[in-house]
């Protein structure tokens, strides 16, 4: 009979250990890795998504298992980031010529493709009391009698939306009456801001932004007619360097259940 020393004792229950641990590791399955522990993609999209893009982000991270970060701002900035650097998997223009400068310049993979068609509103707050008709006559008054001191677009130079609200005004034959009225956003979302604190009583913006369910300011409203500005055909790329996930992610935005969600925001 063999006497169980200490010494013999830890011994065999050291090699009993091993033989579990080996087992364990071959015989269990292995577990995917948690989506919380994959890099989020990185997006930097034009400012009048803001709404869209959060149901359709909550949307894919539902489905993929996979966080995206979203940055919103002027289309031109981000072009001029991503020239200088910045990192980004896609990036979401307002127009196609600043995705269309990148392809050209060999940062993308592929050509990029146009996921919406923006439309643009002439608004003006309710407390104006202007009366909206595709005349604009009124809104022309009201310039003269005070009811409209300020007028907010996006930049034009950086703002596909805001070059948009130029040319519009130039075709209702209002620049020359705005011109001394006019605020400036860097982008439509800080077009949003001189609005909803009545910097501004008038101003033109996406509609995107005037539509339930992401309305961000109420009160009367006309569509502009497109064939009084440069056609707003949003495109987006896919950056050179973007991982399978944020390929993927490309992909969904142009799935038919994506499509329905762009349509219900007023993109079409």
């Amino acid at each position: 009979m063999i006497k169980m020393t200490p010494s013999l004792f830890w011994s065999v229950l050291r090699q009993m250990v091993a033989m579990v641990s080996v087992f364990l590791c071959f015989s269990l399955p292995q577990l995917p890795v948690h989506a919380a522990e994959l890099p989020p993609i990185r997006i930097a999209a034009a400012a009048n998504l803001n709404g869209v893009l959060i149901e359709l982000t909550n949307l894919f991270s539902e489905q993929a298992k996979q966080s995206v970060d979203i940055v919103y701002g002027s289309s031109g900035n981000f072009y001029q980031q991503i020239v200088q650097g910045a990192q980004f998997d896609v990036f979401l223009s307002a127009n196609e010529e600043f995705a269309d400068r990148l392809v050209k310049q060999g940062l993308t993979q592929g050509q990029g493709v146009v996921y919406a068609r923006g439309r643009l509103v002439l608004w003006v707050s309710p407390k104006s009391k202007v009366t909206l008709d595709q005349d604009v006559l009124d809104v022309r008054r009201a310039f003269q009698d005070g009811r409209i001191d300020k007028f907010a677009i996006a930049n034009p130079a950086l703002a596909p939306y805001g070059l948009a609200a130029s040319e519009s005004l130039k075709r209702y034959g209002l620049m020359d009456l705005v011109q001394s009225h006019l605020v400036m956003g860097s982008d439509v979302g800080q077009t949003i801001l001189f609005l909803k604190t009545q910097s501004a009583q008038a101003g033109m913006l996406p509609l995107s932004m005037v539509l339930p369910p992401h309305q961000l300011v109420s009160g009367p409203y006309i569509l502009i007619p497109e064939n009084f500005h440069t056609p707003i055909f949003q495109k987006m790329v896919l950056m050179k360097n973007a991982a399978q996930s944020a390929q993927n992610f490309y992909r969904f935005l142009q799935t038919n259940e994506a499509r329905k969600i762009w349509r219900k925001y007023g993109y079409e």
